[in-house]
């Protein structure tokens, strides 16, 4: 709160300023409650607001309407006798450049994308209503058979409907936060054709329930469908400047012998991920091992960085740098692993916020290679990192810089 044009008999005591200005909160608290009910009732016509102030003379309210939310900038101005217990004073601006969440925090609505079987969602569950603000998870499991969806695409308007019966008019929900996605859960039918129609319907319903407002996702599901496709990842880091090891993505045997010919240390792991990355070996290149395998999947391989691993995290503008010492190659296999903080260089926080916006994402975990000689090598960027971890070794602010991000 900015107090400007105070008069000079204005009392100096701290207490009594303090009780004013707290005096002034609760009265404007009020007053906002009031004019947003007037909004919300009058289908949230931005020209009400003369009329609000044409009703309250001694209220000035600038309010701005954006992608469906409100952001209030309220010019309450404060004459004598406005309550029989306020101080009368000649007139006061008092000037509130407060949004709506700040004034009200109960209001806001958060969805989380998961469950409480996930820690990282359990927690930022617990850290957000321990804020005030009303959050639930969206389990996709439970979709169709327990939660319901309603969406009407001429006006995006419709309704979440939870298990317990609990309606969200989809209009309200502030912002929604990707943990996890576990698609849809369909009751196994006798008939296969009548099942593969339902899961489609159900897809097709749910997808479009999320894809509908992108504003409102943290991340959101281009960056979804983006992240899995490993391969692009590393050719738009590239194009954007940032340095990637050589690789080659392929099923195909001879190229892979070639490709392990140029390099003293090659490494192999999925194209997609899930399973840790491996030296090859001259074992792997066995030429009937390798076409058995190369015809079941493709394989990225890599040429061997030596060094260490650094893992940055990026909240918004902000951006979080740990070194990772393992003696393992995959560093995720090492239980003994330790994060040691590292302030991010400058370059690499560029690097970091440009990889960012070129994926489409809002946050994000980066993992790179650190060589001797001080180069940055860009590995991939995680559309949903874990970050408890991280954030109990380096005391890196993750979690209120994500609760910023949400409510912001």
């Amino acid at each position: 709160m900015i107090i400007a044009k105070v008069p000079q008999n204005f009392p100096t005591e701290k207490n009594r300023v303090v009780r004013q200005q707290n005096k002034n909160i609760a009265i404007l608290r009020i007053f906002v409650a009031k004019i947003l009910l007037l909004f919300r009732q009058q289908r949230c016509d931005p020209a009400s607001a003369t009329d609000a102030r044409e009703r309250a003379p001694r209220e000035a309210l600038l309010l701005q309407a954006t992608g469906g939310s409100f952001n209030f900038f309220i010019y309450f101005l404060i004459t004598r006798n406005i309550s029989a217990d306020c101080y009368n004073y000649p007139l006061s601006i008092i000037h509130y450049p407060l949004s709506i969440n700040e004034l009200f925090p109960y209001y806001m609505k958060i969805l989380i994308l998961g469950s409480n079987e996930d820690i990282h969602a359990a927690h930022l569950k617990q850290s957000l209503t321990e804020k005030g603000i009303t959050v639930e998870y969206l389990d996709t499991r439970l979709f169709p058979t327990q939660l319901k969806i309603s969406w009407q695409p001429i006006n995006h308007t419709g309704y979440l409907t939870f298990p317990d019966g609990r309606q969200w008019d989809l209009t309200d929900i502030n912002k929604i936060f990707w943990r996890t996605f576990s698609g849809v859960n369909v009751p196994q039918l006798a008939d296969s054709y009548q099942q593969t129609i339902a899961v489609n319907d159900a897809t097709g319903l749910l997808r479009s329930f999320m894809r509908c407002t992108p504003e409102k996702w943290v991340n959101g599901w281009e960056a979804y469908e983006f992240h899995k496709e490993k391969p692009l990842q590393l050719s738009l880091a590239n194009k954007i400047g940032v340095t990637i090891p050589a690789t080659l993505v392929t099923n195909d045997a001879q190229e892979i012998i070639n490709f392990s010919q140029s390099y003293l240390d090659v490494i192999f792991k999925p194209v997609y991920g899930g399973s840790h990355t491996q030296l090859l070996t001259k074992e792997h290149l066995e030429i009937n091992r390798m076409n058995l395998a190369l015809s079941i999947s493709p394989v990225t391989i890599q040429e061997y960085i030596p060094g260490t691993n650094i893992r940055s995290y990026v909240i918004g503008e902000k951006v979080y740098s740990a070194e990772i010492r393992s003696s393992s190659l995959d560093f995720r296999e090492d239980k003994r692993a330790k994060l040691i903080y590292l302030e991010t260089p400058e370059d690499i926080k560029r690097q970091c916020l440009a990889i960012t916006k070129a994926f489409g994402l809002k946050w994000t975990g980066i993992d790179w290679r650190f060589k001797p000689n001080g180069d940055f090598i860009f590995l991939e960027a995680n559309f949903s990192p874990m970050f408890l971890h991280f954030e109990r070794e380096t005391g890196c602010p993750i979690t209120e810089d994500l609760i910023e991000l949400l409510t912001s």
